[in-house]
């Protein structure tokens, strides 16, 4: 004959935990969890009812919220389980499972049932929303580590369990978006993020285009996008100004890096390591009176440009023409450039206002992909 324990509510709640805990490290044990996980026997009641029998619905009511290594991971979760598990195992009254944290994470994540879908906002939904946020941040921080972390450091620089980091981590190298490093230095990015990154450089032009437009409305003046090919840069898009005197150029057209400020833009933004493979490839070609023909004035000039941001083209690469450009690293590495070509005889008077325009424009633009462009 079974035997009738009775045992004040939290310490019910403590053992059902430990017995989610039990089942989810069941499937995938770790030395530590095999050792401390003791042994419960679901033959003796609980408040005078046999819980041999309950479903997951029934252990999920007592605030077991995940579901992983459980049975009748289909079932689902709701706080009207909660409450009928509750009133089903005579909890007294006021007495609420959501309330207690339980030194672990048992609270902060929950899978809900696709069924479920189109339920109204719930604390799942929430935390789905939670938990992309959180594989987020750590691709950032590995972004910024590209040598690697261990689940450790991602711990401690993400402010989360080490539990929590190790299923984000299990997530994502699932997926190939993370790799592991070494066996000292844990994980950095994937090759995934590649092939992702790799269709930003035909979606940057869609995403550009309505600052572009903008831009012009707000100055009249023409505005081009650019990337890098090689040692050139290439015109990708372009608005035209609104004034019959204007500067215009041919997209898919290449300039050289050292004569068009698109180009010395992008030659700032990159770091010195690429900068120096790229010296060889260099070809100091002058085509105005005006154009750089030496490394070490292009160095300068691109310390200068460091500093402010923009870059400029002063009838460098066409005589009449100026331009101002400011360069945009993009997610997959390839960096872009916004500019502004404009007649001399305009482009003094408005060059102030010009380099507002357009440093405000671009870190805008920069934010909405991610990251600094000043690099």
């Amino acid at each position: 004959m079974a035997q009738v324990v009775e045992l004040e509510p939290h310490v019910v709640v403590q053992i059902l935990l430990v017995v989610h805990t039990a089942h989810r490290n069941r499937h995938h044990p770790t030395p530590r969890c095999r050792d401390r996980i003791p042994f419960i026997d679901f033959s003796a009641p609980l408040f005078g009812t046999d819980v041999s029998h309950c479903g997951y619905d029934d252990v999920r009511a007592w605030g077991c919220d995940r579901h992983q290594g459980l049975p009748h991971q289909g079932l689902p979760c709701s706080l009207h389980a909660r409450r009928e598990g509750r009133a089903r195992y005579g909890a007294p009254s006021g007495f609420d499972a959501d309330d207690i944290h339980a030194g672990t994470e048992a609270h902060v994540e929950e899978n809900i049932s696709a069924e479920h879908n189109d339920a109204p906002t719930t604390r799942a939904d929430r935390s789905g929303v939670q938990v992309i946020a959180r594989a987020a941040a750590l691709l950032r921080a590995l972004k910024a580590h590209p040598d690697g972390l261990t689940l450790g450091e991602l711990a401690r620089l993400l402010a989360l369990p080490r539990s929590t980091v190790q299923r984000i981590v299990d997530a994502l190298h699932a997926e190939n978006l993370v790799i592991a490093a070494s066996l000292s230095r844990g994980v950095r990015l994937g090759p995934a993020l590649i092939s992702l990154g790799a269709a930003t450089r035909f979606e940057i032009a869609e995403l550009a285009r309505p600052m572009l437009q903008q831009i012009t409305r707000e100055c009249g003046e023409t505005v081009d996008l650019s990337l890098l090919d090689g040692d050139r840069v290439v015109f990708v898009d372009q608005v035209a100004g609104v004034h019959r005197l204007r500067a215009e150029s041919d997209v898919g057209i290449a300039f050289a890096l050292h004569s068009s400020a698109p180009g010395k833009a992008m030659l700032a933004a990159m770091t010195p390591e690429r900068l120096q493979n790229l010296r060889p490839t260099l070809r100091f070609t002058r085509l105005t009176r005006n154009t750089i023909v030496s490394w070490a004035t292009l160095e300068q000039a691109i310390s200068a440009i460091r500093e402010t941001g923009i870059a400029t083209d002063l009838e460098e690469n066409s005589l009449g023409i100026c331009a101002i450009a400011a360069a945009l690293r993009l997610p997959n590495g390839e960096l872009a450039a916004i500019s502004i070509p404009v007649p001399t005889q305009r482009f003094v008077e408005l060059r102030v206002h010009l380099e507002a325009l357009l440093r405000d424009h671009c870190s805008r633009l920069q934010q909405r992909l991610g990251g600094n462009r000043n690099v």
